[in-house]
C-alpha cells in the first residue's frame, strides 16, 4: 500500500493562476483578432471580385456593341449590293438562313 502525504507548507508556495487577464484571456483576444482579420480579408476579396466583375461586364457590353456595329455595317453593305444588282436588271433571290 502506498501512502500519499501532502505537505501544506509546500502547497502554499505553488504559483496561483490569475482568474482575469491570464493566458485564457490572451487566447480569446488572439481569436478575436484573427476573426477580425478574416472578416476584413473576405470584405476586401468581395470588393475585388465586384470590381473585376464590373470590368468584365463593361468589356462584354463593349464587345457586343462592336459586334452589333459590324453586323449593321455588313447588312447595309449587303443591301446596297443587292440594290445595285437589282438596278442592273439582275433578279437575285436570297434564301432565308437555315
Amino acid at each position: 500500500m502506498v501512502e500519499l502525504s501532502i505537505d501544506l507548507a509546500t502547497t502554499h508556495s505553488l504559483p496561483r493562476l490569475k482568474s482575469v487577464g491570464g493566458p485564457k484571456a490572451a487566447i480569446t483576444s488572439n481569436v478575436a483578432t484573427v476573426q477580425h482579420e478574416h472578416t476584413e480579408t473576405i470584405a476586401s476579396l468581395r470588393q475585388q471580385f465586384a470590381e473585376k466583375d464590373a470590368g468584365h461586364q463593361r468589356k462584354l457590353e463593349e464587345h457586343q456593341a462592336e459586334t452589333q456595329r459590324r453586323l449593321d455595317e455588313q447588312q447595309w453593305l449587303l443591301q446596297s449590293l443587292i440594290a445595285l444588282l437589282g438596278n442592273n436588271g439582275l433578279n437575285i433571290q436570297l434564301s432565308p438562313p437555315t
